[in-house]
């Protein structure tokens, strides 16, 4: 009844039944469907160590271990995948 992805929300929608040998003999009602937001799990990941003193990347992936409604995540800007924000305070000197 709902389009997939759906935002969350809470819908209401309008039914009607009628019979079958009386066409004309209906009735209409209105129900709720509450649609409740994916599960996100951040797992928090150890990037191992760089030397302060010659700087350098790592090649560990922030989201290796992350799941949305206990899948992978995924980087990204279609439905169902996700956005990566580093939270400020960013510790001097990255």
């Amino acid at each position: 009844i709902l389009a997939a992805n759906a935002p969350a929300g809470t819908y209401e929608l309008t039914y009607e039944i009628c019979e079958l040998l009386n066409p004309t003999n209906c009735s209409s009602n209105q129900v709720q469907v509450t649609i409740t937001a994916p599960g996100i799990d951040a797992v928090a990941d150890n990037l191992g160590s760089i030397n302060g003193n010659m700087g350098g990347t790592t090649t560990v992936s922030l989201i290796a271990a992350d799941t949305v409604n206990a899948a992978q995540a995924v980087i990204g800007t279609n439905p169902g995948e996700v956005k990566l924000t580093v939270t400020p305070p960013i510790p001097t000197g990255l």
